[in-house]
């Protein structure tokens, strides 16, 4: 998916079970990334690089999600023991559903793949 295209409707729980669809998103800019396990070494590392550059992501007026497969509740054990600042959407169920919306489900092994 290119910047600027319109983004495939969904809807989706945060870690603090709000919800959040591609309409909020479309309200300005955003960034959305979507990665394959919470608490995996190499996906923490992804999001904690992101999390030291969230300043500048606000200083652009930029939103940032990342999304997994993960429930909702994981990701918010997950996100207050990494202390990320950014919502961690929960693409739980139907499983992956989103991700398959942007090419980014990795049917095999039944998660997302790391696409932003």
């Amino acid at each position: 998916m290119q910047p600027g295209t319109k983004l495939p409707d969904f809807s989706l729980e945060n870690q603090y079970g709000e919800r959040v669809t591609s309409q909020d998103l479309s309200t300005g800019r955003s960034i959305i990334v979507f990665y394959p396990w919470a608490f995996s070494r190499v996906c923490g590392g992804e999001l904690a690089e992101l999390q030291q550059h969230l300043p500048e992501f606000r200083d652009a007026d930029v939103r940032l999600v990342a999304i997994s497969v993960d429930h909702k509740f994981a990701l918010r054990t997950y996100a207050e023991q990494e202390g990320f600042g950014f919502e961690l959407l929960a693409d739980f169920w139907p499983h992956g559903q989103v991700a398959e919306l942007f090419d980014a489900f990795d049917a095999e092994r039944g998660v997302a793949r790391r696409v932003t």
